[in-house]
Order: C-alpha cells, then sequence, then structure tokens
C-alpha cells in the first residue's frame, strides 16, 4: 500500500500544472491566460467574484482538489456586511459593534452573496468601499461593500497558474491543447446576461485533471440565448425559507429548561435540508447549525450529569450538617445542700437568717452553640467560568455540598484541604445548580465517619 501511495503523489505532482518545486505556502504565480474567472469556492458550481487579466501576479495559499488553487483575493474583490453592524470611524473606514457577524463573498457580475468565509466581532476594523441596499428575504436592507476582510480567499484553476519561470512553457502547452480540443477559459462566461446565474460549460465534457475526474455541468442553448441548468430561483427561496423555520425551532428549543432540551428531530431534519439543498452555499450554512446542535448537545449531556451528582449529595450533606448541629450534653452542677437555721447568738441575737438564694443550674464551661450554614473539606473549585466561585465544600467522599464565597476580608485559601464550619448566608444559585455561601468565618471541626 505504502508504495502505490508514494507512486500517486509522484504522478500528481508531476501533472499539476504548477510543479511544487518548493512546498512553501504562499508562492507567487502569474495568471497566463485570458478570460479567466476568480470563483467564490473552490469548483465551478461557485459563483464567480470577478475575471482576472493574463499576466496579473497573484499570491497562491493552498492548492484543494480538483486542480483549484486558493488565491488572495485579486485587486477589485469586495464582500458585503450589513450597516447596522458597523460604526462608521471616517469616510472609508468602519469598526465592528456586535460579534459574530457574517462577512458575504461579493460579486462583480450581479448582487449574488450566497457564501460566507469569514465572520468578525466587535473591534474588528474594515475598509468601506461603497454603500447599497440588497434584499435580504424581501426586506431592503443597507449594507457596506467592503474591502475582503484577512483570511478571505478566491479560487482560480490552477491550469491557468504558472510560476514566473515556467510561462513560456506553460502558454506553449496550453497553445497546443487549444488547437487540440478547442478549449479556451476555464470553460464557462460571466452569468449568462441574467443576474444570479451561474457560470458552467459550453458543451458537456468531463476533466481528469490531476487523476480527478470532475462532474461536467450542462449549458442549454435555445437560440441566440442562454439558459442555466442550475436550481430555479423557486427552490433557492424555498429552501431558505426551510432554513429560517429550522433557525426558529432552534431558537425556541434553547428558550426551554437546559435539561429539557431535545435536538434530536431538528439534528434530523438539518441534515435533510443539507442533503437536499440546491445551492453549496446554503448547505454550508446548514454545516454550522449542525455544529451548534452538536455544541449545545454537550452541554446538556454535562448539566444532566452535574445534576445528578447534586442530587445524589443532598442526602450526605443532610447527614453531616446533622452531626455538626447535635446538642453537647447538658452537665447539671453539683446540688446545693440547705443550709442550717442559724442559732441567736451565731447572729448577734437577730433570730436566723433568710436561706441563701439558689445557684442557677447551668452547664459547666457552657458556651454559645455556632449554627454553621455547611460543613465540610474547604477545596478550590474546578469551575472556570466568569464570575465562578473559587472554593468548594466538599464530603469526605469529594462530592460537592456548596460552593464557597468569601466576604471582604476572609481568606478561604488558609482552609483549603482542612475540615471547617462555614459560617455565613447561604441561598441556592441556579447557574451552579446549588448553594452559595457567602463566608463570614469557618471554624476548624472534627468531621464524624
Amino acid at each position: 500500500m505504502r508504495p502505490l501511495l508514494v507512486a500517486i503523489t509522484v504522478l500528481l505532482l508531476a501533472t499539476s500544472p504548477v510543479r511544487a518545486q518548493s512546498t512553501t505556502f504562499p508562492y507567487e504565480a502569474i495568471v497566463d491566460a485570458d478570460d479567466v474567472y476568480a470563483r467564490s469556492g473552490p469548483g465551478k458550481r461557485y459563483y464567480p467574484t470577478m475575471k482576472v487579466r493574463s499576466g496579473l501576479r497573484v499570491s497562491v495559499y493552498r492548492h484543494d482538489p480538483g486542480g483549484w488553487y486558493m488565491i488572495a483575493p485579486p485587486p477589485g474583490s469586495f464582500s458585503w456586511i450589513r450597516v447596522e453592524h458597523v460604526r462608521r470611524t471616517s469616510r472609508n473606514a468602519g469598526e465592528l459593534i456586535a460579534d459574530n457577524v457574517v462577512a458575504r463573498v461579493g460579486s462583480a457580475f450581479s448582487d449574488v452573496r450566497d457564501v460566507e468565509q469569514r465572520r468578525l466581532s466587535t473591534g474588528d476594523r474594515v475598509e468601506i468601499l461603497d454603500e447599497k441596499t440588497l434584499d435580504v428575504d424581501g426586506r431592503d436592507v443597507p449594507m457596506y461593500k467592503i474591502k475582503p476582510p484577512r483570511n478571505e480567499y478566491r479560487w482560480i484553476s490552477g491550469q491557468y497558474l504558472a510560476r514566473p519561470d515556467k510561462i513560456a512553457a506553460r502558454r506553449r502547452s496550453l497553445s497546443e491543447r487549444s488547437l487540440s480540443d478547442g478549449s479556451g477559459d476555464d470553460g464557462g462566461s460571466p452569468f449568462d446576461r441574467k443576474p444570479n446565474a451561474y457560470v458552467v460549460d459550453d458543451k458537456p465534457r468531463a476533466s481528469t485533471r490531476n487523476g480527478i475526474r470532475e462532474r461536467p455541468l450542462v449549458r442549454t442553448l435555445h437560440g441566440d440565448a442562454v439558459r442555466r441548468s442550475l436550481p430555479s430561483q423557486a427552490q433557492i427561496e424555498a429552501d431558505r425559507r426551510q432554513l429560517r423555520k429550522l433557525d426558529d425551532r432552534f431558537r425556541s428549543e434553547l428558550r426551554q429548561k437546559t435539561g429539557e432540551w431535545n435536538f434530536v428531530t431538528l439534528d434530523t431534519d438539518y441534515k435533510q435540508l443539507r442533503k437536499d439543498a440546491a445551492l453549496p452555499a446554503l448547505a454550508s450554512q446548514v454545516d454550522m447549525r449542525l455544529a451548534a446542535v452538536e455544541r449545545y448537545s454537550a452541554i446538556k449531556q454535562e448539566y444532566v450529569a452535574f445534576v445528578k451528582l447534586t442530587r445524589e449529595t443532598d442526602l450526605r450533606e443532610a447527614q453531616l450538617t446533622a452531626m455538626v448541629r447535635r446538642p453537647r450534653p447538658r452537665i447539671e452542677p453539683p446540688s446545693v445542700r440547705p443550709s442550717r437555721p442559724r442559732a441567736p447568738e451565731e447572729t448577734g441575737g437577730v433570730g436566723p437568717l433568710p436561706p441563701k438564694p439558689p445557684i442557677p443550674s447551668q452547664p459547666i464551661n457552657a458556651q454559645p452553640r455556632r449554627k454553621y450554614a455547611g460543613a465540610g473539606i474547604v477545596q478550590r473549585s474546578a469551575t472556570t467560568f466568569t464570575g465562578a466561585p473559587r472554593y468548594v465544600l466538599l464530603a469526605p467522599n469529594g462530592r460537592i455540598l456548596a460552593y464557597l464565597q468569601g466576604v471582604e476580608g476572609v481568606d478561604l485559601s488558609r482552609a483549603i484541604g482542612k475540615a471547617m464550619g462555614i459560617t455565613g448566608s447561604r441561598a441556592y444559585r441556579s447557574d451552579l445548580q446549588t448553594d452559595l455561601i457567602r463566608v463570614r468565618s469557618y471554624t476548624p471541626i472534627r468531621l464524624r465517619p
């Protein structure tokens, strides 16, 4: 198996239009053909963003299957972003004021913008080129035309790129191929005179560049008119409506309590939509939703496990608290013998004195009984979210009894690893799913087994 893999690798490198003398990316290449289109993704199913001229120097960042090379956006490339998420700082500059904002790849041939590669965050800066109102799901939405953000790319068929030192030989090879099969550009023309149309092949054929067979895309000709054999606008809108319905179900599910989340049917419906999607760009948006479903499913599992553990500790916590609060045995003082009446001569002739009042009954060495809010072993908390308590009170078997947060002046670090009786206010915290004790003081105790 290993010799076969080596042979295939050598064959791919030998047949690549731009020979990989160096595998270091990025490297510089030259567009060595006319009417070549930069596209929004690695394949002819992705819409073209612009036409690049012969002789243009581009930076190649990656080689993708099918002979498509990922390049930096050529001069003139642009993207779209909603105006409402940008605070304009100057005539040609703006700053994001929201997180998770989608930047959509624009096209010079129409207002199509189905592909998203980047999501921007608060504080990110953008270069504003123009402003335009576009139709978004039947609504007019103001959008900024911006310079492509960092780490956004375009794709060109690798057969039309050459390294500077190989340009002459590359042109001779393309000329011979053009004479033999009549092929010219990348097999398409821009949008066939109709907005939002994708570029497809003029005639059905299959390519086997780099040993990878591509599925041909077909165009149907009717006289001088060209009709695209792609999904209709009605199909695309139907898929978008279905995606919005599933998103509404997703948001509705997240409004429920964490333990009641159920994403089984939602996950199935998202996968079915991805399978039936008319556009690859919409399928990629569904993939983002499926990743979110997976994350929230993991959150639910962790939550259920935590609640189960918390419930199991309730009984043990009550037992420990009862043992600490058990009253000490009352020790009665020695009984006082009644005094005998004194004779008059003993009292100066004034008769017998009244008896002394009895000594009040009280425990020997009695102290006020301390009431603890909790008792157990103090340890550092493993909870890491923002604002989480730094300490936790554990039972001897390691179960969580309560979280601890010292008031000003109380240092709980000195109590780590020790059995302590905790004094303070105790209340339930929903985000912790258990109690939180605000510690005013703590006292060493001995826990009974």
